[in-house]
């Protein structure tokens, strides 16, 4: 059997299909046993597909009842159990599906992997793979009810490990439903909902998630291995962060096409990495060249990194990004414009250095330190994400050294008002102790005049 999807232009072959039905009779009385197996291709290797269980069929009722079907793929097992009911007016569709490990990716494979793949592999066309999702979609029955849960001890699909996964999925009026009721993922846990709106082209969804304990390098390292690929450097980007990663994203949109999940997603979140390390970054980089300071280029010990943003339009809003480490600490608001991977104008990153790591600067940059000798620079970043050009921001400094010359100005002004406010109290004193003199001196005058008048007065 060849199985082509025109949508992705790949192909797969099953071969060495096998097929046996047991216990078939007109009455259905019993449950008809079935087992099925075949080998399919996954990158040029044969892996082994097999399916064993039992269909209980109620004609007249209209009811298909499994109990349980073994599913095998590559060695590894899923048990299911399925009941599907009202096949004229629905079907309704309830469903379990549980397993001590599955890697989901040669599952896919049976679908979409490329075994015959044409050799010359053609671009693909924008706006096919929508189309082909559409007519999917449109092809499910409008009254089509599903219900169901997956439990999962062990999952892998692409470069994502997880340690555990239990959904509950609902899909009615071509709404489809996640309840993500428990997921272990890289040391931490996923909970939160997410949901799916059939009906519109190239899918809608919108999801609130919330992460909390991730350990931050290896999956940092699966999203760069699995979506960050075609960059030309993006090895890179591996191993550059450690920590305890917390996060929280509120997130709606619609496609399936990247061109059409970036122009509408729109999302908002927090996130905070504690305990952690981020190794050297280029933005820093740049910086310690401006400021001709080799030793901020260093790998950087976190001891908090949070931050909250938004985005709409292909542009991350970032608010409050504050990174502590011992020595540096930087702060970060501003816009990303994703469509051309540049820096939005008007945004500003302030850093501050300790006294010991800026030690070597010379005497110029002693503007630049607060009262207790960190050094504190704000740049604006202009240019591409990947390697953005820092221009610095001296409105601060200069309002610094403005400040510090009035101080000087109005304090000399004060000593100057105080001296010659010393001289008049001093020369009013001296003219008041003067007339105070004349005044007793007049007395003294007086007096005496007075005792010659009344002696001249006696003697006649």
């Amino acid at each position: 059997i060849t199985y082509v999807d025109y949508g992705t232009n790949t192909s797969t072959e099953l071969k060495n299909g096998d097929l046996t039905i047991s216990g078939f009779t007109l009455a259905t009385l019993k449950p008809i046993a079935l087992k099925f197996s075949a080998t399919a291709n996954y990158k040029g290797k044969d892996i082994p597909l097999s399916l064993a269980g039992k269909v209980g069929i109620d004609l007249k009722g209209g009811v298909y009842n499994i109990p349980s079907l073994a599913l095998g793929i590559a060695g590894e097992k899923a048990d299911i159990s399925a009941k599907v009911s009202n096949l004229k007016t629905g079907p309704w569709i309830d469903f379990s599906i549980s397993s001590n490990k599955l890697e989901i990716d040669p599952l896919l494979a049976v679908f979409t992997a490329g075994a015959t793949a044409p050799k010359a592999k053609k671009k693909a066309v924008r706006g096919e793979l929508t189309k082909t999702i559409n007519k999917i979609m449109a092809s499910l029955p409008a009254k089509l009810r599903v219900q169901g849960t997956i439990d999962i001890g062990q999952l892998t699909l692409l470069n994502f490990q997880v340690d555990k996964a239990k959904l509950g999925l609902a899909l009615l009026n071509k709404q489809f439903a996640v309840d993500i009721r428990e997921i272990k993922i890289y040391d931490g846990t996923v909970s939160g909902a997410a949901n799916l709106d059939l009906r519109a082209s190239g899918l809608g969804y919108n999801a609130n998630l919330k992460v909390s304990g991730f350990n931050a390098a290896p999956f940092s390292n699966a999203v760069v291995s699995t979506f960050l690929t075609k960059l030309s450097d993006y090895k890179d980007l591996l191993d550059k962060v450690y920590g305890n990663l917390d996060l929280s994203l509120k997130l709606t949109g619609q496609g399936v096409e990247v061109p059409d999940i970036m122009a509408n997603a729109v999302a908002s979140g927090s996130l905070s990495l504690k305990d952690g390390e981020l190794k050297r970054l280029k933005t820093v980089d740049a910086i310690a060249d401006k400021l001709k300071l080799a030793a901020l280029k260093q790998d950087l010990k976190i001891s908090e990194l949070s931050a909250a943003f938004t985005m709409k339009d292909q542009v991350v809003d970032v608010k409050d990004l504050s990174l502590k480490d011992h020595d540096i600490n930087v702060e970060f608001k501003g816009g990303l414009d994703l469509a051309n991977l540049k820096y939005v104008s008007g945004n500003r990153l302030t850093l501050k250095g300790s006294p010991l790591l800026t030690k070597d600067l010379s005497k110029e940059y002693d503007l630049l330190r607060d009262d207790n000798g960190w050094l504190l620079a704000t740049f604006e970043l202009k240019g591409s994400l990947k390697k953005p050009i820092p221009f610095p921001i001296l409105e601060k400094p200069f309002e610094k050294a403005v400040g510090k010359l009035k101080v000087k100005i109005e304090a000399k002004k004060v000593e100057i008002e105080q001296a010659a406010q010393k001289k008049v109290d001093e020369e009013k004193q001296r003219l008041e102790q003067e007339a105070q003199k004349k005044i007793e001196e007049e007395k003294e005058k007086a007096k005496e005049e007075a005792k010659k008048q009344l002696k001249e007065l006696i003697k006649f």
